[in-house]
């Protein structure tokens, strides 16, 4: 069984990730999905964004999904998977549809790029990466 961190972050990334979390718990995939505490409401119960208890879990754990920030406090967590993780990973669509992914953790690197038009997830309604 593998173990996932979800930290949400702030505003709709909450949101986000409990879905992502509840796809992947009815997909019936072995996973135990861990929510420690982290950003803002971290930073008012235990002074700090990434408390040490959270540092623990992400060190341990096989993926962490993270959602999106909002302020200093989730810059913070940010910060703590970039730099001290070693983990980066961005899916990102612009207005023009121009998708990138580009995802980099300790030696891997790739990237995917497609610039077309209209790209595919437009054209079908679903995501095609």
């Amino acid at each position: 069984m593998k173990t996932i961190v979800a930290l949400g972050g702030e505003g709709i990334g909450v949101e986000v990730v409990d879905a992502t979390c509840e796809l992947l718990a009815a997909a019936g995939f072995p996973l135990r999905i861990l929510t420690p505490p982290h950003g803002e409401a971290a930073q008012k119960t235990h002074g700090a964004p990434v408390p040490d208890e959270t540092k623990r879990l992400c060190g341990q754990a096989d993926g962490i999904l993270f959602g999106t920030s909002g302020g200093p406090a989730s810059t913070a967590v940010i910060n703590y998977l970039r730099w001290q993780q070693d983990a980066y990973a961005k899916a990102s669509t612009s207005s023009s549809c121009s998708r990138t992914w580009r995802t980099s953790t300790r030696r891997a690197r790739a990237i995917w790029k497609s610039s077309d038009a209209r790209c595919r997830s437009c054209a079908t309604g679903s995501a095609s990466v």
